[in-house]
């Protein structure tokens, strides 16, 4: 059995972790504090020969793992699967609370659509994905810790980033065309409207002068007629030149 000490540092080096690690695999933060707890009594009565910290948690990260898994299958279903990926506060629910989420390696946008994306993915992706990128463990850690081979854990890890990649692609071409919307429907509206009567109130006066005017020209022709040496245009003069 290991000294009173030793599980306190343990649980100082390594609580947040577990506790992550859990919330990732099951819907419940009390069903997750307990399998942290459960895990740091097995390390307490554990007669393992640890060669150092890293060990330690890998050992760790591995009993949580398998409680969560047996809490599960219990339960006979996925915990996380109930998780709405779309829901704002789908993160949190996934992997811990937001000051657990700032202590990890990952980082993460406002909306943390990248992690939304995570819990659309298979269970063993999700644990790969979360082990490799929010505990930051090594590819050979993984495999320690999850029992499979090292190759299949590369390859896993892999398909699981390639699925991402399209989601998250796919995810920020529909924001852009929805910005692109936006704009477009922006600029329609700033668009200053014309007055459908601002033609016909600019024109009233006009045609009044021009019938005016008209029937002035009807009889200048022959007031012309009548005093050739008129200097007077047709038009009026207005230009202010005489007629040549």
């Amino acid at each position: 059995m290991r000294s009173d000490q030793f599980i306190e540092d343990a649980m100082r080096a390594h609580s947040d972790a577990l506790f992550r690690t859990a919330c990732s695999m099951l819907n419940s933060e009390e069903e997750a504090r307990d399998a942290t707890q459960e895990a740091f009594i097995k390390l307490f009565k554990s007669e393992t020969n640890f060669k150092d910290d890293d060990h330690v948690r890998c050992w760790l990260i591995r009993v949580v793992q398998n409680d969560c898994i047996d809490r599960q299958r219990r339960e006979k279903r996925v915990a996380i699967d109930l998780v709405d990926p779309t829901e704002p506060d789908a993160i949190e629910r996934l992997i811990g609370d937001r000051a657990l989420l700032s202590q990890s390696e990952v980082e993460l946008d406002e909306d943390h659509f990248l992690w939304r994306h995570v819990a659309t993915l298979s269970e063993d992706d999700r644990r790969a994905v979360h082990l490799r990128y929010a505990e930051d463990l090594s590819l050979r850690e993984i495999a320690k810790i999850t029992g499979w081979s090292y190759g299949a854990t590369g390859t896993r890890l892999c398909r699981a980033c390639k699925k991402l990649k399209r989601l998250v692609e796919a995810e920020l071409k529909q924001r852009k065309e929805e910005d692109r919307e936006k704009i477009d429907k922006k600029t329609i509206r700033d668009v200053p409207q014309a007055d459908p009567h601002a033609d016909l109130r600019g024109r009233g006066p006009q045609r009044d002068d021009a019938d005016h005017s008209g029937s002035e020209g009807r009889a200048s022709p022959k007031r012309g007629r009548r005093s050739r040496g008129s200097s007077r245009r047709p038009d009026g003069g207005e230009d202010g030149f005489a007629c040549a």
